[in-house]
């Protein structure tokens, strides 16, 4: 796996201060951490004030490609239209970067009354060789999110200015990850996420 280093840059005051924070209450809000191209990377906390990181990105049709980073664990999320299932339940489904293909067994495919809320949720466990995965991730050029046959395409998404962000995510979720401890920071490689459990 290749080494992609990067530099801690005004980011300790950030975690620092939102670690404080979530020892008092749960935050509501998610908080800029990062920004390429057509991509973001927050930080924010769940309802019981655990913070995590989570990267973003939209297509044309403003379907949401997510990652997020808890230092636990790493969740794939894809927002997408519902039409193109019925209900909510669990199901495989097939993922290709460019001409490589991998499947999520048990995938959460959700169907709400919240339209942002809908959509394919799986975690890296779900994933038979998720390192490979994220390598892929990060030097592909485009994602699909495909049915459990592989032959409908649900959504797809553009990977440019993925290595860049996805470096950054790795780096915020070892942060969180370290706590408020400064040894954390200084190099990070995408393999703090990426790898086998």
């Amino acid at each position: 796996m290749s080494t992609r280093t990067v530099r801690h840059a005004n980011t300790l005051p950030l975690i620092a201060s939102l670690l404080s924070l979530t020892a008092s209450a749960a935050l509501s809000e998610t908080y800029p951490y990062f920004e390429h191209k057509a991509w973001t990377v927050t930080v924010g906390t769940h309802d019981d004030g655990d913070l995590y990181c989570a990267s973003s990105t939209s297509n044309k049709q403003g379907e949401k490609f997510n990652i997020m980073f808890d230092g636990n664990r790493t969740a794939i999320i894809f927002v997408v239209d519902s039409r193109h299932w019925n209900g909510s339940f669990k199901d495989d489904v097939k993922i290709d970067i460019d001409y490589e293909q991998w499947t999520a067994t048990d995938a959460d495919f959700r169907e709400t009354d919240n339209p942002d809320a809908n959509g394919v949720y799986f975690h890296r466990n779900d994933m038979h060789n998720f390192g490979s995965f994220v390598d892929h991730l990060f030097e592909g050029n485009a994602i699909a999110l495909k049915n459990k046959r592989g032959d409908q395409s649900l959504a797809t998404w553009s990977l440019a200015g993925s290595a860049a962000t996805l470096t950054k995510l790795a780096e915020c979720g070892e942060t969180v990850k370290a706590g408020s401890s400064q040894s954390g920071y200084g190099a990070h490689t995408n393999s703090g996420y990426g790898s086998e459990p």
